[in-house]
């Protein structure tokens, strides 16, 4: 385990069963309040991996189906896996779309759909809103665990409000990187040449 220059905790673990690579991101913010906004950290997190500035979403997400990897993300985490001999194009991809999402008005205008229709549906699930009740009385609307989105405070947000939540919490000073890999010769030079944003991490 080591801390990076910017602040990022990087750890290495030794996986000596498949020859698969698998990588995971935490970012340790404390719980955020989103008062009017309830639904923005959502919506981020399903913006974050539909391609990057430097790839779009149809040539990014065509490239990890070839390789058989997979790359997501929620606002405050992300993961990728694939073939060892796949990770350094991979890991690449996983970095840029972690470092340069792609944050569209159209892809955004799609996740802020989906979003509402969710809101609508569960508005018909006893589960769901005996799940909303139970939260409030343990936390209170103003604790981050206890409030919830609404038609109203998702209507709220825009495309300006993700970019700032991104540039204000995705970033690495309290954020944890675990890389799980088959430990080879080959292997040890695939670390070698694998970077993030520019700057070698292994």
């Amino acid at each position: 385990m080591k801390v990076l220059s910017n602040g990022l905790t990087l750890m290495v673990v030794e996986n000596s069963k498949l020859p698969r690579v698998s990588v995971s991101l935490i970012i340790d913010n404390p719980p955020i309040l989103e008062k009017n906004l309830s639904g923005l950290s959502s919506i981020t997190g399903s913006l974050m991996g539909l391609g990057h500035k430097y790839q779009d979403k149809d040539s990014f997400n065509e490239e990890i189906d070839f390789m058989g990897a997979s790359i997501s993300f929620s606002s405050q985490s992300g993961f990728a896996s694939s073939l060892s001999r796949h990770f350094p194009r991979t890991f690449e991809m996983f970095s840029n779309a972690a470092l340069n999402p792609l944050f569209q008005e159209e892809e955004f205008q799609n996740e802020k759909k989906k979003l509402l229709t969710n809101i609508e549906n569960n508005e018909k699930s006893v589960t769901a809103v005996a799940r909303k009740v139970e939260r409030v009385h343990a936390y209170g609307r103003n604790h981050p665990n206890g409030e919830f989105s609404s038609k109203e405070t998702v209507e709220n947000i825009q495309l300006s409000d993700v970019e700032e939540f991104y540039k204000s919490y995705f970033k690495p000073n309290n954020a944890y990187l675990v890389i799980c890999l088959l430990y080879t010769s080959d292997a040890a030079d695939e670390r070698s040449s694998v970077d993030l944003g520019g700057r070698r991490i292994i």
